[in-house]
């Protein structure tokens, strides 16, 4: 479908204020949005707004690779790897006042996260958005999407994410804010979070939740 198409079924937007303000920060808006609701039918909606940075993992299939990434880059996103240079990108970005989109709730390598607790439940959780957060000071905004009762359309929430916890220098301390932050935007409407992402497997003593 065109973008165009996409923009007119988003039908209201609670707390647009939150994203505008965040968006005219001169420090940059991080984008929180989870494996909440149709979250990628928000992408042109929230492109209008800017050309955001936003982070993908390549596909192994070069031809799929290049459908996919033609297709969201035409929403006006430049997409970066999953990769040290694509990290590069976000910060430069957000330093220079844009704003990046990030799921915070994807189970990252070891190496990029450390374990704490996702509703009660010890998780390994990327670090990435609460370095981004505490080294440039940006502002966080999530951002959800959600198919209406009434089934015409699609309602925007924005949420100002505005814990100081979340820019501690403790990485443990803002990562746990973070998933705190997740948890409020799921619990708004549960059923609507991909529970089939398998999000509660990384806790790094190779318990499987799953069994």
């Amino acid at each position: 479908m065109p973008p165009e198409w996409s923009i007119q079924q988003i039908h209201t937007v609670h707390h647009l204020e939150v994203l505008t303000n965040a968006l005219s920060d001169p420090r940059g808006a991080l984008i929180i949005t989870p494996h909440l609701g149709t979250w990628e039918m928000m992408n042109a909606w929230v492109n209008q707004y800017g050309t955001p940075t936003i982070m993908y993992k390549p596909m192994k299939d070069s031809g799929f690779n290049a459908f996919a990434l033609h297709a969201r880059q035409r929403l006006n996103a430049t997409l970066v790897p999953t990769d040290a240079s694509g990290v590069k990108a976000l910060f430069k970005n957000l330093k220079q006042g844009g704003f990046s989109v990030i799921l915070p709730d994807h189970v990252p390598d070891p190496s990029g996260g450390v374990v704490v607790p996702f509703f009660r439940i010890p998780c390994l959780t990327s670090t990435l958005a609460s370095k981004m957060a505490q080294k440039t000071q940006c502002r966080l905004v999530g951002l959800s999407c959600f198919r209406r009762e009434d089934g015409e359309g699609f309602d925007v929430y924005c949420d100002d994410l505005n814990d100081p916890e979340l820019y501690d220098r403790d990485i443990e301390i803002a990562t746990t804010a973070l998933n705190r932050t997740v948890e409020q935007m799921i619990n708004r409407f549960p059923t609507e979070y991909m529970w089939g992402y398998k999000r509660f497997r990384g806790d790094l003593e190779n318990k499987d939740y799953y069994k």
